[in-house]
């Protein structure tokens, strides 16, 4: 019955293994599948030799044991990453495929989310869950965030504030909210699409453990037929007694006792399993609370970064300014016309307040003919009653060779301008808008310290305000109006310089700098193009979570260091007592 099972066994489950063994010699290379092979093979040919002989006890359970082993390793391996992927999937869970927006006379339709547009305005009822992305209407209002960043306190959220889709609802009122992103083009649908937990891209840590295992493999055969050879050799002459294993003298019997049980202790070796279940473990936990790693490389790079490249507006900063002043109505419309789809944090809050002073009236596009965006700049568009309308900083005047200088009041109170151009270039307004430090940035800076991760500020924004930013959180390198290049560039220089560079951001400018970086990080609210880019994405735009990912990469790390701590020491201990070094002073036989 045995050999039947056993026969059966290497057949059907036993037949991955040798598929996998053939293919890896034919291209000169040894993965663990050969070991396996080859410890089942030498494991048959041991038992048919012990029941031919009628000596010894035949082992062919021990193949399906061992393939058994081998499997479990895997399986336990595939529902770590399942368990991943289903804390990934329960951030896309909803409650409702419906939402109610609120048409031109003010009634209520439910509708599919997919059909909303920017600029619809959805109402949101007490504890339900917003299906997308937002500027709130409401004075004030308690939203619960939890399912983005793993913060089970509710935040208060009030007029012109970002909200996110995956928030609940924990007001007592219900409150209106006006459409930026909806369906597939949702923060939370953008990040969550982008996770691939079978990323091509191995870790240099996994990478490294698998031509430690090619390795390994020949060094374990060679150790095997020598182990082998050795006994039989010492045995038929007599210097080492032949009867260990069996009551009358066989020494081919014992040498090949020995030498398979050389192969099978190394079989199921947990130098395969120690790198990959730490790195798919880390990116579900990291999802679970709001940390994207794109790949496991990712997780690699955040744990070797010892220099963080950060922007400032949306990122250091609220990315909701405020300040600007109200002016007349159908300007504003239009400027918030011009600013739909647009990301910029700057775009959000002159949008928002364009909502605000428009009141009722429709905010859409549908007044643009075309629109240029300038990169790191502003933007330029063509209304449809043959106006020009271009919004952005000094830079984009100087684009347009049309400079202007704000007051220096403005520049010296760290407020950014914004400036609006019409008809024929001439500066028609300029808006000054100051954006308060996120409460959490100095104490993140601080730990990041403590972490040994020094901290550049890098912004294009006016170089006095970003130097007043950087004196509040503790930030001591700072350069303020780079262009996209320029920044680009800089992160280049600091890499050329030895430092591993991860660089932060949530706009469309940061993208070159991103592909310099060896980790780019989106913050949540950034445009689908930065999210694409970049390698880890925060889900909200908290820089704890930035802490928080860079210490679940350390953890991880040292826990893979730790699992191949004890994979070496394993063989380290297994493969003498296996190879019989210590069968007849300490009388210690491990069977096959």
């Amino acid at each position: 019955f045995d050999i039947i099972l056993s026969c059966a066994a290497l057949v059907t489950v036993g037949r991955q293994f040798f598929i996998s063994a053939w293919h890896c010699l034919k291209q000169r290379y040894a993965n663990m599948d050969v070991l396996i092979a080859l410890g089942c093979v030498s494991t048959m040919t041991y038992s048919s030799l012990c029941a031919w002989t009628s000596m010894g006890h035949p082992m062919f359970l021990t193949v399906v044991m061992t393939m058994q082993f081998v499997l479990l390793g895997r399986f336990l391996e595939k529902v770590a990453q399942q368990h991943a992927i289903r804390r990934i999937a329960d951030l896309c869970s909803v409650d409702s495929t419906a939402v109610e927006l609120v048409d031109k006379e003010g009634r209520a339709l439910r509708v599919d989310p997919k059909l909303l547009q920017p600029g619809d305005v959805v109402r949101v009822s007490p504890e339900e869950k917003l299906l997308v992305d937002g500027i709130l209407l409401a004075e004030e209002t308690i939203m619960d965030e939890s399912m983005l960043t793993g913060e089970f306190r509710p935040v208060r959220r009030s007029r012109g504030d970002l909200v996110l889709a995956g928030s609940i609802h924990r007001g007592a009122r219900t409150e209106e909210v006006r459409v930026l992103r909806a369906g597939i083009n949702t923060t939370l649908s953008q990040f969550l699409s982008m996770v691939d937990l079978a990323d091509t891209r191995k870790a240099q840590v996994q990478r490294m453990t698998d031509r430690v295992a090619s390795l390994l493999v020949p060094l374990v055969v060679c150790c095997s037929i020598l182990v082998g050879a050795s006994w039989f050799s010492l045995a038929s002459s007599g210097t080492l007694p032949s009867t260990l294993i069996f009551d009358q003298p066989a020494p081919l019997l014992q040498a090949v006792f020995f030498s398979t049980s050389v192969l099978m202790v190394s079989c199921p070796c947990a130098l395969g399993l120690a790198v990959p279940m730490a790195l798919i473990a880390a990116v579900g936990v990291g999802a679970q609370h709001g940390m994207l790693f794109r790949s496991a490389q990712a997780v690699e790079e955040a744990c070797k970064v010892s220099l963080l490249c950060i922007d400032k507006t949306g990122t250091i900063t609220e990315g909701k300014p405020n300040g600007i002043p109200q002016s007349c109505r159908t300007m504003w419309r239009s400027i918030a016309a011009c600013e739909v789809n647009v990301s910029h944090p700057l775009s959000t809050a002159l949008q928002a307040f364009a909502a605000r002073v428009a009141r009722n009236d429709e905010v859409t596009s549908h007044g643009v003919r075309k629109r240029k965006s300038i990169v790191g700049k502003g933007v330029v568009c063509w209304m449809s009653d043959g106006t020009v309308m271009a919004i952005g900083g000094s830079s984009l005047l100087e684009h347009l060779h049309c400079p202007a200088s704000p007051p220096p009041a403005w520049r010296n109170a760290g407020q950014s301008v914004v400036w609006l151009q019409s008809f024929r270039w001439r500066p028609r307004m300029a808006v000054a808008l100051s954006d308060r430090v996120r409460e959490e940035a100095k104490e993140v800076i601080s730990r990041l310290k403590e972490l040994g991760i020094d901290v550049f500020l890098l912004s294009g924004d006016d170089p006095l305000v970003v130097e007043q930013v950087a004196q509040q959180v503790g930030i001591r390198q700072h350069l303020g109006g780079l262009s996209p290049l320029q920044k680009s560039q800089q992160v280049s220089q600091l890499r050329a310089q030895g430092a591993r560079v991860a660089m932060a951001g949530d706009g469309i400018n940061d993208i070159p700098a991103f592909a310099q970086a060896d980790l780019s990080v989106a913050v949540a609210g950034g445009s689908k193009e930065v999210m694409q880019s970049s390698d880890l994405v925060l889900a909200a735009s908290n820089l704890r979570l930035l802490l928080s990912s860079f210490r679940l990469a350390r953890a991880t790390m040292r826990r893979i260091v730790l699992n191949l701590v004890w994979a070496c020491l394993y063989n380290v201990v297994a493969l003498p007592v296996a190879a019989g070094l210590f069968a007849i002073s300490a009388s210690i036989i491990v069977p096959p």
